[in-house]
């Protein structure tokens, strides 16, 4: 998996790793947080690696789905963004732009 991909993975699973089955959360937990390979996993979990690619690959299909129908990991993103432009704003003092880009906020 490219690195790209792993951290967009990594972002899906801390917003909607209550969704996964137990079973889609060990196996990605363990690829994610434990950097573990398909082959570890399975053998620690007494499957075979094509169960553990199969788990990986369902978990990762279910964890897109979901952000394209609620856009959590989405709006979290642009509202960092926003943030980060008020606390850039009000570095320098102009509260004008600041102000504006809360009023953006509130229309979300």
């Amino acid at each position: 998996m490219k690195v790209e991909k792993f951290v967009e993975v990594l972002k899906l699973f801390e917003a909607y790793q209550g969704c996964l089955s137990e079973e889609q959360f060990n196996v990605l937990s363990s690829f994610l947080e434990q950097g573990l390979m398909s082959s570890e996993i399975a053998e620690n979990n007494a499957v075979s690696r094509q169960a553990v690619s199969k788990t990986l690959k369902t978990a990762i299909a279910k964890l897109e789905s979901l952000e394209n129908a609620v856009k959590f990991v989405e709006f979290k993103a642009n509202l960092r963004k926003s943030l980060d432009k008020i606390e850039i704003f009000l570095q320098n003092e102009d509260t004008k732009q600041a102000v504006l880009e809360i009023s953006k906020l509130k229309e979300l």
